[in-house]
C-alpha cells in the first residue's frame, strides 16, 4: 500500500481509502442519507448506510456539556415538531431531524472547534441558497443542497426567518 509523502505520510492516499464520502464531510452534514450516498472506492454503493450509524440516548449526548446547549436543543426540537412529524436520530456527533431524508441537524461546535464557540449550532438543508446574513456559513456539499449553519446563543435566535427555513426544509425532506 502506497503512502502519501511529507507531513501526511501516515495517511492513506484518497484512492486507498476503503470509503469515500462524496456528499461532503462537514459537521452538521451526515452524508449518509443524501441522494449521492456513500460509495466504496471500487464504485459499489453501500445501501442503507443510515441504519449503520450508532445511535445513543439524548441524555448521553448532552452529558457533561453546557446546560444551555440542551435548552437550545429543546427549543429547536419544539420548533421542528410544531411543523410536523419528524424522526429524531441522536448519534455521538450530532442530532438529526428526518423525514424521508434528514433536513436539519444540531451539533455541539465545542466537539470540533477550540476557543469561544456557540453552545449549539443548527444546520438546515435547503434546496436553495438563503441570502440572509443570519447564517454563520452556507456550504453546498452536493448540487442544490445548501447547508445553512446558524450559531445559537439563545432561543431568540430562532426568529421567524429561521422557522420559515425549517418549514421549507421539512417540506422538501418528503
Amino acid at each position: 500500500m502506497r503512502r502519501a509523502a511529507g507531513p501526511t505520510a501516515a495517511k492513506l492516499l484518497p484512492s486507498e481509502r476503503p470509503w469515500r464520502v462524496w456528499a461532503g464531510n462537514s459537521p452538521g452534514f451526515d452524508g449518509l442519507n443524501q441522494r449521492c450516498g456513500r460509495h466504496r472506492a471500487d464504485g459499489a454503493t453501500l445501501a442503507h448506510m443510515t441504519a449503520l450509524a450508532k445511535t445513543i440516548p439524548l441524555e448521553q449526548y448532552f452529558a457533561g456539556r453546557d446546560p444551555l446547549a440542551r435548552t437550545l436543543f429543546d427549543a429547536v426540537s419544539a420548533a421542528v415538531l410544531s411543523i410536523g412529524d419528524a424522526e429524531v436520530r441522536v448519534t455521538t456527533s450530532q442530532i438529526a431531524f428526518r423525514r424521508q431524508r434528514s433536513f436539519a441537524w444540531t451539533w455541539l461546535p465545542a466537539q470540533y472547534l477550540s476557543g469561544s464557540v456557540a453552545p449549539l449550532v443548527l444546520t438546515v438543508d435547503l434546496d436553495r441558497f438563503d441570502t440572509s446574513s443570519r447564517w454563520k456559513e452556507v456550504v453546498e456539499p452536493t448540487l442544490n443542497h445548501f447547508m445553512h449553519h446558524l450559531e445559537l446563543h439563545s432561543a431568540d435566535d430562532l426568529d421567524p426567518g429561521v422557522l420559515a427555513c425549517l418549514r421549507e426544509a421539512w417540506a422538501q425532506a418528503g
